[in-house]
């Protein structure tokens, strides 16, 4: 859950993270698989919404983000800032 901290996303409790997008705070249920690609699941609990995000943890970067629902782009927008933030991101020329 580490890698769910910086300015718009906060760990809350447990598996559940805040998103913070145009002033609405969107929150989520995060699973995750344990192995050498990690994939994270978060799951809308107040808005219909969906990603998925794949972190390698050979390279300690999020390799891939897709997010499905309610303010997709911009929530998706607001995670990718959020892992440039923390320099995980794999591919620095995410808009």
């Amino acid at each position: 859950m580490k890698i769910f901290n910086c300015r718009n996303v906060r760990h809350v409790k447990g598996n559940v993270i805040s998103l913070s997008v145009e002033g609405i705070n969107i929150l989520y249920d995060v699973a995750f698989s344990l192995s050498v690609v990690q994939e994270y699941t978060l799951r809308g609990i107040n808005y219909a919404s969906l990603c998925k995000i794949l972190f390698d943890v050979r390279k300690l970067k999020v390799i891939e983000i897709e997010c499905t629902g309610f303010n997709a782009f911009k929530v998706e927008k607001a995670l990718k800032d959020c892992f440039k933030e923390q320099k995980i991101a794999v591919v620095d020329s995410w808009v």
